[in-house]
Protein backbone atom coordinates (compact mmCIF):
# COMPACT_ATOMS: atom_id res chain seq x y z
CA UNK A 1 0.00 0.00 0.00
CA UNK A 2 1.20 3.51 -0.86
CA UNK A 3 -0.16 6.12 1.53
CA UNK A 4 -0.14 9.78 0.50
CA UNK A 5 -1.95 11.98 3.00
CA UNK A 6 0.53 14.70 3.97
CA UNK A 7 -1.73 17.62 2.95
CA UNK A 8 -5.33 18.30 3.90
CA UNK A 9 -7.42 19.78 1.07
CA UNK A 10 -9.39 22.43 2.95
CA UNK A 11 -10.58 24.11 -0.27
CA UNK A 12 -12.20 20.90 -1.44
CA UNK A 13 -14.36 20.97 1.69
CA UNK A 14 -15.17 24.67 1.15
CA UNK A 15 -13.57 25.73 4.43
CA UNK A 16 -13.22 29.52 4.31
CA UNK A 17 -10.12 30.11 6.43
CA UNK A 18 -8.12 27.47 4.55
CA UNK A 19 -4.97 29.63 4.29
CA UNK A 20 -4.71 29.94 8.07
CA UNK A 21 -5.29 26.24 8.52
CA UNK A 22 -2.69 25.32 5.87
CA UNK A 23 -0.17 27.56 7.62
CA UNK A 24 -0.92 25.78 10.91
CA UNK A 25 -0.44 22.37 9.27
CA UNK A 26 2.87 23.44 7.70
CA UNK A 27 4.16 24.63 11.07
CA UNK A 28 3.24 21.27 12.57
CA UNK A 29 4.99 19.46 9.72
CA UNK A 30 8.12 21.50 10.39
CA UNK A 31 8.13 20.04 13.91
CA UNK A 32 7.77 16.54 12.45
CA UNK A 33 10.79 17.09 10.19
CA UNK A 34 12.87 18.64 12.96
CA UNK A 35 12.13 15.72 15.26
CA UNK A 36 12.99 13.21 12.55
CA UNK A 37 16.20 15.05 11.69
CA UNK A 38 17.24 15.31 15.33
CA UNK A 39 16.66 11.61 15.98
CA UNK A 40 18.63 10.65 12.85
CA UNK A 41 21.37 13.26 13.12
CA UNK A 42 24.12 10.88 14.32
CA UNK A 43 23.46 8.50 11.42
CA UNK A 44 23.40 11.36 8.90
CA UNK A 45 26.75 12.71 10.09
CA UNK A 46 28.33 9.24 10.27
CA UNK A 47 27.26 8.50 6.70
CA UNK A 48 28.71 11.85 5.61
CA UNK A 49 32.00 10.83 7.22
CA UNK A 50 31.99 7.58 5.21
CA UNK A 51 32.40 9.56 1.99
CA UNK A 52 36.00 10.15 0.91
CA UNK A 53 37.30 13.72 0.50
CA UNK A 54 39.35 14.56 -2.61
CA UNK A 55 40.31 18.18 -1.93
CA UNK A 56 39.90 21.01 -4.44
CA UNK A 57 39.81 20.40 -8.20
CA UNK A 58 39.40 23.35 -10.56
CA UNK A 59 38.26 21.38 -13.63
CA UNK A 60 34.51 20.99 -13.29
CA UNK A 61 31.21 20.80 -15.14
CA UNK A 62 27.55 19.93 -14.50
CA UNK A 63 28.41 16.41 -13.30
CA UNK A 64 29.61 18.01 -10.04
CA UNK A 65 26.01 18.96 -9.16
CA UNK A 66 24.99 15.31 -9.38
CA UNK A 67 27.96 14.16 -7.30
CA UNK A 68 27.01 16.64 -4.58
CA UNK A 69 23.34 15.65 -4.68
CA UNK A 70 24.22 11.95 -4.57
CA UNK A 71 26.39 12.56 -1.49
CA UNK A 72 23.53 14.44 0.15
CA UNK A 73 21.07 11.67 -0.71
CA UNK A 74 23.42 9.04 0.72
CA UNK A 75 23.89 11.01 3.95
CA UNK A 76 20.10 11.12 4.39
CA UNK A 77 19.80 7.39 3.75
CA UNK A 78 18.22 7.73 0.27
CA UNK A 79 20.47 5.06 -1.25
CA UNK A 80 18.53 4.33 -4.45
CA UNK A 81 18.50 8.04 -5.30
CA UNK A 82 22.23 8.25 -4.58
CA UNK A 83 22.94 5.32 -6.92
CA UNK A 84 20.83 6.78 -9.75
CA UNK A 85 22.44 10.22 -9.44
CA UNK A 86 26.03 8.95 -9.29
CA UNK A 87 25.37 6.71 -12.30
CA UNK A 88 24.14 9.63 -14.39
CA UNK A 89 27.02 11.77 -13.13
CA UNK A 90 29.50 9.07 -14.24
CA UNK A 91 28.07 9.19 -17.76
CA UNK A 92 28.31 12.98 -17.87
CA UNK A 93 31.88 12.92 -16.54
CA UNK A 94 32.82 10.33 -19.17
CA UNK A 95 31.32 12.47 -21.96
CA UNK A 96 32.98 15.60 -20.60
CA UNK A 97 36.40 13.96 -20.45
CA UNK A 98 35.91 12.63 -24.00
CA UNK A 99 35.28 16.16 -25.26
CA UNK A 100 38.36 17.48 -23.45
CA UNK A 101 40.32 14.72 -25.21
CA UNK A 102 38.99 15.97 -28.58
CA UNK A 103 36.54 13.10 -29.08
CA UNK A 104 32.77 12.98 -29.21
CA UNK A 105 31.36 9.70 -27.93
CA UNK A 106 27.97 11.10 -26.90
CA UNK A 107 26.10 8.72 -29.20
CA UNK A 108 27.79 5.63 -27.76
CA UNK A 109 26.47 3.63 -24.84
CA UNK A 110 28.36 4.10 -21.58
CA UNK A 111 29.77 0.59 -21.98
CA UNK A 112 31.24 1.41 -25.40
CA UNK A 113 32.24 4.91 -24.38
CA UNK A 114 34.36 3.61 -21.50
CA UNK A 115 35.99 0.96 -23.70
CA UNK A 116 36.69 3.48 -26.44
CA UNK A 117 38.52 5.78 -24.03
CA UNK A 118 40.52 2.79 -22.82
CA UNK A 119 41.37 1.66 -26.37
CA UNK A 120 42.73 5.15 -27.07
CA UNK A 121 44.89 4.96 -23.91
CA UNK A 122 43.05 7.95 -22.43
CA UNK A 123 42.14 6.15 -19.21
CA UNK A 124 43.93 3.51 -17.15
CA UNK A 125 42.89 -0.06 -16.34
CA UNK A 126 41.71 1.00 -12.89
CA UNK A 127 39.62 3.89 -14.18
CA UNK A 128 38.07 1.66 -16.85
CA UNK A 129 37.16 -1.00 -14.29
CA UNK A 130 35.78 1.58 -11.86
CA UNK A 131 33.65 3.20 -14.56
CA UNK A 132 32.24 -0.23 -15.43
CA UNK A 133 31.49 -1.02 -11.79
CA UNK A 134 29.51 2.20 -11.48
CA UNK A 135 27.75 1.50 -14.78
CA UNK A 136 26.71 -1.98 -13.66
CA UNK A 137 25.30 -0.84 -10.30
CA UNK A 138 23.56 2.09 -11.95
CA UNK A 139 21.95 -0.10 -14.64
CA UNK A 140 20.52 -2.46 -12.04
CA UNK A 141 19.05 0.56 -10.27
CA UNK A 142 17.59 2.45 -13.23
CA UNK A 143 16.16 -0.65 -14.92
CA UNK A 144 14.88 -1.73 -11.51
CA UNK A 145 15.36 -5.38 -12.37
CA UNK A 146 14.79 -8.28 -10.03
CA UNK A 147 18.44 -8.40 -8.99
CA UNK A 148 18.13 -4.85 -7.73
CA UNK A 149 14.73 -5.32 -6.06
CA UNK A 150 15.96 -8.11 -3.81
CA UNK A 151 18.78 -5.99 -2.37
CA UNK A 152 18.22 -5.05 1.26
CA UNK A 153 18.95 -1.63 2.73
CA UNK A 154 22.40 -2.63 3.99
CA UNK A 155 23.44 -3.76 0.49
CA UNK A 156 22.04 -0.59 -1.07
CA UNK A 157 23.99 1.47 1.44
CA UNK A 158 27.20 -0.41 0.59
CA UNK A 159 26.60 -0.10 -3.18
CA UNK A 160 25.84 3.62 -3.06
CA UNK A 161 28.86 4.45 -0.87
CA UNK A 162 31.12 2.31 -3.04
CA UNK A 163 30.23 3.98 -6.33
CA UNK A 164 30.21 7.51 -4.87
CA UNK A 165 33.77 7.00 -3.67
CA UNK A 166 34.75 5.29 -6.94
CA UNK A 167 33.49 8.17 -9.07
CA UNK A 168 35.23 10.73 -6.86
CA UNK A 169 38.47 8.75 -7.19
CA UNK A 170 38.05 8.74 -10.98
CA UNK A 171 37.43 12.49 -10.99
CA UNK A 172 40.53 13.03 -8.84
CA UNK A 173 42.68 10.81 -11.06
CA UNK A 174 41.58 12.53 -14.26
CA UNK A 175 41.92 16.15 -13.17
CA UNK A 176 43.89 16.60 -9.97
CA UNK A 177 47.21 18.38 -10.41
CA UNK A 178 49.94 18.47 -7.79
CA UNK A 179 49.86 21.71 -5.84
CA UNK A 180 53.25 23.35 -5.52
CA UNK A 181 54.22 25.39 -2.49
CA UNK A 182 54.10 28.61 -4.52
CA UNK A 183 50.54 27.87 -5.62
CA UNK A 184 49.22 27.07 -2.15
CA UNK A 185 48.19 30.63 -1.23
CA UNK A 186 46.49 31.17 -4.57
CA UNK A 187 44.61 27.90 -4.33
CA UNK A 188 43.52 28.63 -0.76
CA UNK A 189 42.20 32.01 -1.90
CA UNK A 190 40.16 30.29 -4.61
CA UNK A 191 38.79 27.84 -2.06
CA UNK A 192 37.62 30.74 0.13
CA UNK A 193 35.95 32.35 -2.88
CA UNK A 194 34.25 29.10 -3.93
CA UNK A 195 32.89 28.28 -0.47
CA UNK A 196 31.57 31.83 -0.10
CA UNK A 197 29.73 31.50 -3.41
CA UNK A 198 28.20 28.19 -2.35
CA UNK A 199 26.80 29.77 0.81
CA UNK A 200 25.54 32.85 -1.02
CA UNK A 201 23.81 31.13 -3.94
CA UNK A 202 23.01 27.56 -2.79
CA UNK A 203 22.73 26.38 -6.41
CA UNK A 204 23.05 22.68 -5.61
CA UNK A 205 21.79 20.45 -2.82
CA UNK A 206 24.98 19.51 -1.01
CA UNK A 207 26.64 22.92 -1.36
CA UNK A 208 28.19 24.48 1.73
CA UNK A 209 25.26 25.29 4.04
CA UNK A 210 26.40 28.33 6.03
CA UNK A 211 29.34 30.28 7.42
CA UNK A 212 29.96 27.73 10.17
CA UNK A 213 30.52 25.03 7.55
CA UNK A 214 32.80 27.40 5.63
CA UNK A 215 34.93 27.65 8.78
CA UNK A 216 35.07 23.88 9.14
CA UNK A 217 36.02 23.34 5.49
CA UNK A 218 38.63 26.11 5.47
CA UNK A 219 40.32 24.61 8.55
CA UNK A 220 40.44 21.24 6.79
CA UNK A 221 41.59 22.77 3.48
CA UNK A 222 44.41 24.71 5.13
CA UNK A 223 45.60 21.58 6.92
CA UNK A 224 45.49 19.63 3.66
CA UNK A 225 47.47 22.27 1.75
CA UNK A 226 49.92 23.29 4.45
CA UNK A 227 49.94 20.51 7.04
CA UNK A 228 48.90 22.99 9.75
CA UNK A 229 45.87 22.78 12.04
CA UNK A 230 44.41 26.26 12.43
CA UNK A 231 42.64 25.28 15.65
CA UNK A 232 44.11 27.41 18.42
CA UNK A 233 42.48 26.16 21.58
CA UNK A 234 39.94 23.65 22.87
CA UNK A 235 37.97 26.36 24.69
CA UNK A 236 36.29 29.51 23.42
CA UNK A 237 38.45 32.56 24.07
CA UNK A 238 38.90 36.15 22.89
CA UNK A 239 41.94 36.78 20.68
CA UNK A 240 43.60 39.94 19.32
CA UNK A 241 46.30 40.18 16.68
CA UNK A 242 48.26 43.12 15.27
CA UNK A 243 49.96 42.91 11.89
CA UNK A 244 50.41 44.56 8.53
CA UNK A 245 48.04 43.36 5.82
CA UNK A 246 47.34 43.74 2.12
CA UNK A 247 43.68 44.08 1.15
CA UNK A 248 43.16 41.34 -1.44
CA UNK A 249 39.40 41.68 -1.94
CA UNK A 250 36.65 44.08 -0.88
CA UNK A 251 33.18 42.55 -1.10
CA UNK A 252 30.26 44.85 -0.31
CA UNK A 253 27.79 42.87 -2.43
CA UNK A 254 27.19 40.00 0.02
CA UNK A 255 25.96 39.79 3.60
CA UNK A 256 27.82 40.28 5.79
CA UNK A 257 30.08 42.76 3.97
CA UNK A 258 33.69 41.66 4.22
CA UNK A 259 37.27 42.14 3.13
CA UNK A 260 39.91 39.48 2.56
CA UNK A 261 43.35 40.36 3.92
CA UNK A 262 46.76 38.85 3.36
CA UNK A 263 48.72 38.81 6.61
CA UNK A 264 52.20 39.86 5.46
CA UNK A 265 53.85 38.41 8.57
CA UNK A 266 52.15 35.02 8.79
CA UNK A 267 51.52 34.85 5.02
CA UNK A 268 47.94 33.62 5.05
CA UNK A 269 44.50 35.02 4.26
CA UNK A 270 41.93 36.29 6.77
CA UNK A 271 38.34 37.32 6.09
CA UNK A 272 37.15 40.34 8.12
CA UNK A 273 33.48 41.19 8.68
CA UNK A 274 32.86 44.91 8.15
CA UNK A 275 30.72 47.16 10.30
CA UNK A 276 29.13 50.42 9.09
CA UNK A 277 32.12 52.47 10.32
CA UNK A 278 34.54 50.27 8.33
CA UNK A 279 32.42 50.52 5.18
CA UNK A 280 32.21 54.31 5.45
CA UNK A 281 35.99 54.50 5.87
CA UNK A 282 36.54 52.37 2.77
CA UNK A 283 34.17 54.51 0.72
CA UNK A 284 35.26 57.91 2.04
CA UNK A 285 38.98 57.17 1.67
CA UNK A 286 38.46 55.35 -1.65
CA UNK A 287 40.39 52.36 -0.35
CA UNK A 288 41.13 49.82 -3.09
CA UNK A 289 42.36 46.27 -3.35
CA UNK A 290 46.15 45.89 -2.83
CA UNK A 291 46.11 48.75 -0.29
CA UNK A 292 48.48 48.10 2.62
CA UNK A 293 47.15 48.59 6.14
CA UNK A 294 48.20 48.10 9.73
CA UNK A 295 45.45 46.72 11.92
CA UNK A 296 44.45 45.23 15.23
CA UNK A 297 41.93 42.49 14.56
CA UNK A 298 39.95 40.44 17.05
CA UNK A 299 37.94 37.26 17.21
CA UNK A 300 36.36 34.81 19.62
CA UNK A 301 37.23 31.20 18.84
CA UNK A 302 34.39 28.81 18.06
CA UNK A 303 33.75 25.21 19.17
CA UNK A 304 36.48 24.01 16.79
CA UNK A 305 38.96 26.21 18.63
CA UNK A 306 39.17 28.41 15.52
CA UNK A 307 38.83 32.12 14.92
CA UNK A 308 35.58 31.90 12.97
CA UNK A 309 34.73 35.61 12.61
CA UNK A 310 37.35 38.36 12.60
CA UNK A 311 36.60 42.06 13.07
CA UNK A 312 38.67 45.24 12.94
CA UNK A 313 39.36 46.73 16.36
CA UNK A 314 41.50 49.46 14.80
CA UNK A 315 43.05 49.92 11.35
CA UNK A 316 44.64 52.51 9.09
CA UNK A 317 46.38 52.62 5.73
CA UNK A 318 50.17 52.77 5.50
Amino acid sequence: MYTDFTKFDYKKLNIENYEELEKRDKEYYKEILLNWFQSNLDDIVNRKWNIENIGAIEETSDFIKLIKESEFSYSLGAYTSAIALIGISAEDLCKYFSHLSNHNFDDLSQFNRINKLYELNLISDDIKDNFHTIRSVRNDCLHYNQNFKIKDNITLKEDSLKIINLLKSIYYSLFMKNISTSDTLLDYSKIIEQLSKEVAYQDTIGDTFNQDEVTLKLRNAFASLNGVDLSITKDEQYIERISTFIIKEIDLQIEPNEVTLLDTIQNHLIVIDLNLKDIKKIQDDNIQEETKIIAIISSTTNKLGMTAEWEFKHWRTI
